[in-house]
């Protein structure tokens, strides 16, 4: 599809609104993404898959709870695969 494809938008955004249904404050999550270095402006190679749980849900972005610090991420993160949910606790 060309970039920036009307119906590409479309179905990007019908996703993220059932995933957003999907997740529930208490899941857990994993994480493949690095941490952020500040002075390279960029994130750090995967040294270790992070686990998380949701601890709160907004429209366009979702806050986890790591060991010791929260982090939030877009629920279109969920797509590309830096986040993926641990159990499926869906009804």
């Amino acid at each position: 599809m060309r970039e920036n494809d009307p119906l590409q938008g479309l179905l990007t955004f019908l996703l993220q609104k059932e995933l957003q249904k999907k997740l529930k404050i208490g899941q857990k999550v994993i994480i493949r993404r690095g941490t952020y270095e500040g002075k390279n402006n960029n994130y750090a190679s995967v040294k270790k898959i992070r686990q998380g749980i949701i601890v709160a849900k907004y429209p366009h972005f979702f806050l986890v709870q790591l060991n010791g610090y929260r982090e939030t991420f877009k629920y279109t993160e969920l797509l590309d695969g830096t986040v993926e949910m641990a159990g499926d606790n869906s009804e």
